[in-house]
């Protein structure tokens, strides 16, 4: 991720972060939470990767792995009290053990996922990871995903060839990529990906292979 500018999610970014928090002098480990960004049903499984981090004494929920969601600031771990990030609004409800992130969005609230403050094992999270990269339904087996928040508040976001420009919550620019070509020199070039690295790029032939996969799927597009 660092040398090769290539992308990943919450267990890899977070894991990093984690990693240099640590050595950098915080008190921090991760907690393991439960996505309900569609409003599920049922509860799903602990796939979501996430920090709890002390400072001065004081818990604070950092997370750089989350998409176009993703916590730009950390945020106290207190409960009922919104707080303000450069890139949203966020607050923290508790329900018993339970904790559940949220972002304002417009002129409601919206639930991002569940967690409490148990310890978890590694094998937790060789186990998330495992079922998120492999699942036959996971979401990220049949979708090209990307986010870029920008310094100026805005993001850049894509889905497969849709690509959007938020600014202040609101798309300013949407445009479907028309091919490969195209969408493979967007990638170097609006989110800053290094396809092109010797060792741990891929080629345009290779992101064409992946995006058939993904038209051809029946999940596709959903």
């Amino acid at each position: 991720m660092l040398t090769a500018r290539r992308g990943g999610y919450c267990f890899e970014q977070n894991g990093l972060f984690e990693r240099a928090l640590r050595e950098t002098g915080f008190t921090v480990r991760s907690l393991l939470g439960r996505v309900v960004l569609t409003n599920p049903t049922s509860l799903p499984p602990r796939t979501h990767r996430l920090l709890l981090v002390e400072l001065q004494g004081e818990p604070w929920i950092a997370d750089v792995g989350f998409g176009g969601q993703t916590l730009t600031a950390p945020i106290r771990l207190q409960a009922e009290c919104e707080q303000q990030t450069p890139h949203g609004e966020y607050r923290l409800r508790q329900e018993g053990n339970n904790w559940i992130l949220q972002f304002r969005h417009h002129d409601h609230w919206q639930s991002m996922y569940c967690f409490d403050l148990g310890v978890q094992q590694q094998s937790d999270y060789v186990m998330g990871n495992f079922w998120s990269a492999h699942w036959p339904q996971s979401h990220f087996r049949h979708h090209l995903l990307m986010c870029r928040h920008l310094p100026d508040g805005g993001k850049l976001t894509l889905t497969n060839f849709h690509f959007t420009h938020y600014q202040e919550g609101h798309a300013i620019e949407q445009r479907n990529v028309p091919d490969v070509a195209s969408l493979y020199a967007l990638l170097q070039e609006q989110f800053g990906l290094g396809v092109d690295d010797a060792k741990h790029g891929f080629t345009e032939a290779e992101l064409a292979a992946v995006m058939a996969a993904f038209d051809t799927h029946p999940e596709a597009g959903k």
